[in-house]
């Protein structure tokens, strides 16, 4: 029947959504990976199964998102900016987000963006800063270098 069509459509498309994203190198691969997850968005399936916290399952949230990205990095403004405008006009996913430059899977207006943050703005900042001076930051990630190799030869 048709809901059938539909769920092998989805799984179709969600699948070389997946591997062409995540193979993508050259333009031609990143057009084709776009046009895959704008194919999966398109769905009523993936349009159904949509975000509104960050603990829901989502496809819509994710495969729009993926598909701004990879329109951003191909230089496509025009149509990360198109893809945004779908986010808008779903009605009831958290992808009202006001710029193809911020795309997280869940868009809450009320919290800040920015593209460059003071470090001033935040206290863990100066306390880092300081831990990388002294070489506290080093250290630790030698220490959990020898764990990691000390692991790996108890396997052997």
């Amino acid at each position: 029947g048709s809901a059938l069509g539909e769920l092998r459509l989805h799984l179709v498309l969600s699948k070389l959504a997946e591997g062409s994203q995540a193979l993508a190198r050259s333009a031609s691969e990143l057009s084709l990976a776009s046009r895959w997850q704008e194919a999966l968005v398109s769905t009523p399936l993936c349009a159904s199964l949509f975000a509104t916290t960050e603990t829901e399952r989502s496809c819509f949230n994710d495969a729009l998102g993926i598909a701004v990205t990879l329109r951003r990095r191909q230089g496509d403004l025009v149509a990360a900016e198109e893809l945004r405008q779908l986010g808008h006009a779903h009605g009831r996913a958290a992808t009202r987000w006001r710029t193809h430059a911020q795309t997280p899977r869940v868009f809450w207006p009320e919290l800040e963006a920015s593209a460059w943050w003071r470090p001033e703005r935040f206290g863990v900042t100066e306390a880092l800063s300081a831990a990388w001076r002294r070489g506290d930051v080093a250290s630790d990630l030698r220490g959990v270098q020898r764990a990691a190799e000390a692991e790996a030869f108890a396997r052997i």
